[in-house]
């Protein structure tokens, strides 16, 4: 609405004032001036143009940002009518809503890879299939998905905290505590003004691991924001020694750093489900405490 009005107002200037020099001016006095004019309008108007499309850029990107998890997932799926194999990428939007791409088909009997999808026969063992309807087989995969998704593991154990705890640090320390060699010792919601933090010890690297996996920028799009320093103290008493690891909210206070806070709880389920990522790091899922459907 403000652009328009700005170019409205720079028309309406050009068409009240040229008229008004060429009056008052012989054609050679005013020629110069018109076109310092002319340009001066052209400039404007290129730089109101920038700002404009600068603006929707970032407006897209940041819509993307939002809608759009980072995490791609494989799978197979298997067409019980003709044994087809699909082989498929797929990831979950913040929507919940379903994005899968069909990479290849594999022959149900020999497993070799079929090129062709509209006229179907297997070069090496000779069978004959039906005509490929991509989308309803992703339909058929987006069903399969959903119906596994149902049974997904779920940090949810609770534990005993003093009555003075913040109750917005409660549900994410639950989840810290329930990390093999993760255990809080200190907490604050920091009650809107400063941010949110949790103090907490290690005595298992995987637990670490997993946390400082989650809250990473490339996996969590709240990782340029927060992050987690280390200190040392000065007091040891032979079993442990006096490191201590602090999870911030950084710039993100009151209700922005909460709703960070349940955010970075689901990216931890996320990836509590996350089949490759926990075959790919041999994650030993009996160490850690979780609900599993």
């Amino acid at each position: 609405m403000k652009m328009k009005k700005i170019n409205k107002f720079l028309i309406t200037l050009m068409i009240l004032i040229l008229p008004g020099l060429i009056g008052w001016f012989t054609f050679e006095a005013a020629l110069p001036v018109i076109l310092i004019l002319i340009i001066f309008f052209v400039i404007i108007w290129g730089v109101i143009f920038i700002i404009k499309k600068f603006k929707e850029k970032n407006k897209e990107i940041k819509k993307l940002k939002n809608n759009i998890s980072p995490q791609t997932l494989t799978g197979k799926y298997i067409d019980k009518n003709n044994g087809i194999i699909y082989e498929y990428d797929y990831f979950i939007d913040s929507q919940n809503r379903y994005h899968i791409n069909i990479r290849r088909y594999r022959c149900g009997i020999c497993k070799t890879l079929i090129i062709n999808d509209t006229h179907i026969k297997c070069i090496s063992c000779g069978k004959n299939y039906d005509y490929i309807k991509n989308e309803e087989i992703k339909q058929l995969i987006e069903a399969e998905l959903q119906g596994e998704n149902k049974n997904m593991r779920e940090f949810n154990k609770r534990y005993n905290y003093d009555e003075y705890m913040d109750k917005e640090v409660i549900d994410l320390c639950n989840v810290m505590n329930s990390l093999p060699g993760i255990k809080t010792s200190e907490s604050c919601s920091g009650h809107g003004k400063t941010p949110l933090n949790i103090f907490f010890k290690v005595t298992d690297l995987e637990g670490l691991f997993f946390l400082m996996r989650c809250i990473d920028r490339r996996y969590w799009k709240y990782g340029n924001i927060w992050k987690v320093d280390i200190s040392v103290g000065d007091t040891f008493n032979g079993s442990y020694l006096p490191i201590i690891y602090l999870l911030s909210s950084n710039k993100s206070k009151g209700e922005e750093a909460y709703k960070q806070s349940q955010s970075l709880i689901e990216n931890l389920n996320y990836y509590l489900n996350h089949k490759n990522f926990l075959e790919y790091y041999n994650i030993n899922l009996d160490k850690f405490e979780y609900k599993d459907d």
